[in-house]
């Protein structure tokens, strides 16, 4: 019974935890700059690019203010998490094999001194 609720919780934090940290990590890797206004690591799947959206147009379109506004790449971003929950996936099963190899199912029998 034990070992079943030990398991269910395994397949839980594989299943569920690590695609979610692959995809955090992916978005955090959007705060990386890779090059010039370009973020994302491995590939950059955020670009600032300037702009003039959000201002009037007409003869107001000169005092408005150009700023950099986010484009985002969502084909780099899938293959960013991707690239992550592999990563995280290879991550689990070396640690997991291991953890499991040097433990040894023996019990260990001390001396009875009396």
């Amino acid at each position: 019974m034990l070992n079943r609720i030990a398991d269910t919780r395994w397949r839980v934090f594989v299943y569920a935890v690590v695609p979610a940290l692959a995809l955090l990590a992916a978005w955090l890797s959007g705060f990386i700059e890779t090059s010039s206004l370009e973020y994302g690591f491995p590939l950059p799947w955020k670009t600032l690019v300037l702009g003039t959206e959000g201002c009037p147009r007409g003869p107001l379109l000169i005092a408005c203010m150009v700023r950099l506004w986010p484009q985002y790449d969502w084909p780099f971003f899938v293959l960013d998490t991707a690239f992550y929950l592999t990563l995280s996936y290879a991550l689990v099963v070396a640690g997991r094999r291991t953890i499991a190899k040097p433990v040894s199912w023996r019990t260990l029998h001390l001396p009875i001194q009396g």
